[in-house]
């Protein structure tokens, strides 16, 4: 016989078969690949949630202490109390705590209270220049930055959580 031998039926099969073998793993390592990606994926976004927890376990209560039309105490000077509380109610310790108070100019009252240990609180009388406090601001009107222990910024108010790009200033 001269010139190409096709082969017979088993060298076919075998062909057939091997490159079907290999057509397969080439589509597992793609799915593998795609399940490594969510994966990740899946990982980074638990550890997002993680590290937002704890900056929601630091809470805030503010209370102002007004005259029943809302005005500031007339027996005061016109400076208004307010009672804040800080808790850090989460597992790890939070730092560049500083307090903003509403005042009644444009520049608030900050207060640097520096660290807060897991567990631990603070709570304050403040008083501040403030004539007047709308009844919707009764429980607000402060904000709370702090840096939690994964380096991220944040500011919390007794209604709301921000994760913010720098840090609180602290002098």
């Amino acid at each position: 016989m001269t010139g190409i031998d096709p082969g017979s039926a088993a060298d076919w099969a075998a062909a057939l078969f091997t490159g079907g073998g290999l057509a397969f793993a080439a589509i597992q390592i793609r799915q593998a690949r795609v399940e490594a990606a969510q994966a990740r994926d899946r990982d980074r976004e638990a550890e997002v949630e993680r590290q937002k927890s704890q900056a929601r376990a630091v809470g805030i209560s503010v209370s102002w202490e007004t005259a029943a039309d809302g005005t500031a105490p007339r027996s005061r000077d016109g400076l208004t109390p307010v009672r804040v509380e800080v808790l850090n109610a989460g597992a790890y310790p939070i730092s560049g705590v500083v307090l903003s108070i509403q005042t009644s100019s444009d520049l608030p009252m900050q207060v640097v209270v520096g660290t807060l240990l897991p567990g631990a609180g603070l709570g304050e009388v403040y008083r501040v220049k403030r004539s007047f406090v709308p009844f919707g601001e009764m429980t607000g009107g402060v904000e709370v930055a702090f840096t939690d222990a994964y380096d991220n910024h944040w500011v919390r108010t007794a209604h709301s959580l921000e994760r913010t790009n720098d840090p609180a200033r602290i002098c």
